[in-house]
């Protein structure tokens, strides 16, 4: 948008006079200079989404942002843009491109209402004309710190204004915005507007500088402002969903996307919004299993689906973690009996109120996953699983696999019967290796059964399952700890990886120099023997997880915290053994506890 076309604004001269006293380019002029420049300097609103400059523009201003804040990004020559940061009120943007005589290098755009004085180039070089010692020494300066932080990007901000909006006629949202506000005061001040409040609060058509200059007040005295809105258009409804950072949908949980009878107006609003935006599915109080319907990201850009009765507080927090960036993602690598030290990993966790607000994982992982977004107590993981092992699996002609599959599969469809990942409280999402299409894949919806059994039949072991044409194996040919899908999920958030898969050389002893059947049979009745040969289950066990072992040192550091418990000494089939390998996680992660807790309070 072209400043000279905006309708200027009475001048509040105390805000001014503060900004520039605290803008990094005039900050050190004398407090004489500083008054003639706010002389100079014209107030602008700015309405959330429009654009103050405009990559590639010749650069004709500066502004100094008054209230509100702005987002900075940039577009290649594929159209392609890049995030640059975001700059909150009492920042100079557009400077450079002014002293240095260039085009403006990037967009930047409102992220919500705001004002800006701007400084027109011609009134700039008067000043400069007119105090030539102390303005050089302002651009020296700030050229010089540009030239040192070039590389830089403003921060992001993050999170702080949240919108409400309810998605049905009568639906009372009043309950749930009296809960988050409640629960948002655990970690910070919040400043909660009804909806009565908003429309006394905002009731003229576009942006204002009142009301720019007073949520900048709020948001410098709050940590987060929560903006309950109404069931229609209003002045309060677009301000609130300019003002916001995230919008919070809110629909009753028997509701389907087809039956939205959202005005035309106020659906065009929510979907235009290029701020990230979640649904929030109220339940009844009994409710056993959430109900999500499939078709909500058909009609939103959804960020995320939490399924929430209001009865339950732990579902309240977990979904405040997730709006505030600071929620806890547990990711579980496969690794066999092995994968039953993540059991005593998460007995730790509960032990020392870690919350595990999303899980996924792969293998045995995303079985000891799946169980415990179930609800399973921690301390019946390792008797259901075992349960679910000690059934077998029947040898099969080897001409898909090596094993039939039909036994695991019919007990994970009783362990999980119809159940769909969706109807999850707790979010979880399994991993498994698509064939087809040699990539990783994310199961985050369908049955719960489907996607474990995808998660655990390994390349050549178990038949491949097939879903739209399609073969999916154990993720471990790729990555067996799945911390980047998590990352993509959690966001900002805390991740916690759990590797049992141990790093180990598979060698034999050096006077064998060639493979005997005969010799393998030999040393399964001979016990005793320590130069035993791998079978062809071991060594495809092996070549599965060549992928995920070069994968290790990026997952790494990609989590906040990466625990490889001690479980070594135990063979992959060992399930017998399950107590003593739980133990193990339990006590290794007991001597973490403290550093995931420092680590969590870090990014709080």
């Amino acid at each position: 948008m072209d400043l000279l076309s905006m309708s200027t604004q009475p001048i509040d001269k105390h805000r001014l006079l503060h900004a520039l006293q605290n803008s990094l380019i005039f900050g050190e002029l004398p407090p004489s200079l500083i008054e003639d420049l706010a002389q100079k300097m014209q107030i602008f609103a700015i309405a959330g989404g429009e654009t103050l400059y405009q990559q590639g523009q010749p650069s004709d201003s500066l502004a100094i942002v008054i209230s509100g804040r702005f987002k900075v990004q940039q577009t290649d020559n594929n159209g392609e843009v890049t995030h640059l940061g975001e700059v909150h009120s009492g920042r100079c943007v557009g400077e450079l491109g002014l002293i240095l005589n260039q085009a403006r290098a990037a967009n930047v755009i409102a992220s919500r209402d705001s004002s800006v004085a701007s400084l027109s180039k011609t009134d700039f070089e008067r000043l400069l004309c007119a105090h030539p010692i102390e303005f050089n020494r302002a651009i020296t300066r700030r050229v010089y710190e540009f030239s040192l932080h070039h590389n830089q990007r403003p921060p992001s901000i993050g999170a702080t204004n949240f919108a409400l909006v309810p998605l049905t006629a009568g639906l009372n949202i009043k309950a749930l915005a009296n809960k988050l506000a409640k629960q948002m005061a655990q970690n910070g001040l919040v400043h909660y507007f009804s909806a009565e409040e908003g429309q006394d609060f905002h009731s003229v058509d576009g942006a204002c500088i009142h009301s720019s200059h007073r949520f900048n007040d709020l948001e410098q005295t709050h940590d987060y402002l929560l903006l309950e809105t109404e069931y229609q258009l209003s002045a309060w409804f677009l301000l609130a969903i300019r003002q916001a950072d995230h919008i919070i949908l809110v629909a009753d949980s028997t509701t389907t996307p087809q039956q939205l009878t959202l005005a035309d107006d106020i659906l065009t609003v929510i979907q235009t919004s290029d701020v990230k935006q979640s649904l929030v599915l109220l339940h009844d109080e009994t409710a056993e299993h959430a109900n999500v319907d499939r078709h909500w990201p058909q009609i939103f850009k959804l960020d995320g689906i939490y399924p929430i009765r209001l009865n339950k507080e732990a579902e309240i927090a977990r979904l405040v973690r997730f709006l505030t960036g600071t929620a806890i993602g547990l990711v579980l690598g496969g690794g066999g009996a092995r994968g039953l030290a993540h059991v005593g990993v998460i007995q730790a966790l509960e032990e020392a109120n870690i919350p595990i607000d999303i899980i996924c994982g792969n293998s045995m992982g995303a079985l000891i996953g799946a169980q415990y977004a179930l609800s399973t107590p921690s301390s019946e993981l390792i008797s259901s699983t075992r349960k679910l092992i000690s059934g077998g699996e029947r040898p099969t002609l080897p001409i898909f696999s090596l094993l039939a599959g039909k036994k695991i599969k019919a007990g994970l469809q009783q362990m999980f019967g119809d159940l769909e990942i969706n109807s999850l409280w707790q979010p979880f999402f399994a991993v498994s290796c698509n064939l087809s299409k040699a990539k990783i894949h994310t199961h985050d919806s369908g049955p719960v059964w489907h996607a474990i059994l995808a998660s655990n039949s390994p390349a050549g072991i178990l038949p491949p399952v097939i879903q739209n044409g399609e073969l999916f194996v154990d993720a471990a040919l790729l990555d067996n700890v799945p911390v980047k899908p998590m990352r993509d999920k959690l966001g900002f958030g805390t991740l916690i990886a759990v590797d049992v898969d141990v790093q180990e050389e598979l060698k034999i002893a050096n006077e064998i120099n060639t493979f005997s059947p005969w010799r393998t049979l030999a040393q399964y009745f001979n016990k005793k023997r320590n130069s035993q040969l791998p079978n062809i289950m071991e060594i495809l066990q092996r070549s599965g997880h060549l992928g995920g072992l070069a994968k290790r040192e990026t997952s790494i550091a990609m989590a906040d915290y990466y625990l490889q418990p001690p479980v070594s000494q135990f063979r992959l089939m060992a399930y017998n053994k399950g107590r003593r390998i739980a133990d193990a996680g339990y006590q290794y992660a007991k001597q973490h506890i403290a550093d995931i807790k420092n680590t969590i309070s870090k990014k709080s």
